[in-house]
């Protein structure tokens, strides 16, 4: 009677770990068609249960593109959120103690945790082109975004509009296995950059940055050039 119990129970199974490096990035499937795209520098642990469909993501980032079941809910746990999503296509990225929610299609709900997914409080909803930010002490208020443009590192691209070269930067560096620096100008504070750049390509980031830096001080001497104009007085 003991076998016979063991053999009907459903066991858990046991886990899957994948941890990637600086650009790095890795495509896994589940048994129900379900998939998930791992991003670089990041650590995710897969339950893949018969009840369940559970991701845990200590850091990093993952593009979650899930099978609707209505018997096996879809989760995806960081240290500050637990994401929910049934047939849908959303991304959640966990890095610098905040926890960033993405949803490309369809609509996902983000509950605060307490702790480490247990004691779920405040809650928000996102829908598509919807982003949801959880930091602590501040309000989880969906914002609008370009979804597409957001995730195209699921495509080996990082999109930036209107971005400081720092931010573009430092958004290049989370994704390429080339780790640039901000070059030392006191210009550089005040570009704004937009543009869409290969993760692969390092170089034409660096010329792209270069050719905006020239542009600006051609601009500003031209400006320095120009004779200022004295206002006339009535004699």
């Amino acid at each position: 009677m003991v076998l016979l119990a063991l053999l009907l129970t459903p066991h858990a199974i046991d886990p899957t770990t994948i941890t990637t490096g600086p650009g790095q990035t890795e495509p896994v499937k589940l048994k129900d068609g379900s998939g998930l795209f791992v991003g670089a520098d990041t650590k995710v642990i897969i339950h893949d249960e018969v009840h369940e469909r559970r991701i845990e993501l200590p850091y990093g980032q993952v593009i979650s593109t899930v099978q609707h079941d209505s018997t096996r809910p879809f989760y995806v746990h960081t240290p500050l959120a637990t994401v929910r999503a049934v047939g849908t296509k959303f991304a959640v990225d966990h890095r610098d103690g905040r926890t960033e929610v993405t949803t490309s299609d369809g609509q996902v709900l983000i509950q605060r945790n307490t702790h480490w997914g247990f004691g779920l409080s405040e809650s928000a909803q996102a829908a598509r082109d919807q982003q949801v930010i959880v930091k602590p002490g501040e309000p989880m208020i969906p914002r609008a975004i370009d979804a597409d443009a957001w995730l195209a590192w699921e495509r080996g691209l990082v999109v930036v509009r209107q971005a400081s070269v720092q931010s573009a930067i430092a958004r290049f560096n989370r994704h390429s296995a080339f780790a640039l620096k901000v070059p030392r100008d006191s210009e550089i504070p005040l570009i704004t950059v937009t543009g869409t750049f290969d993760v692969h390509r390092p170089d034409l980031l660096e010329r792209f940055l270069d050719e905006q830096l020239r542009k600006r001080k051609e601009l500003k001497s031209q400006a320095q050039k120009q004779p200022k104009s004295i206002p006339r007085t009535d004699p």
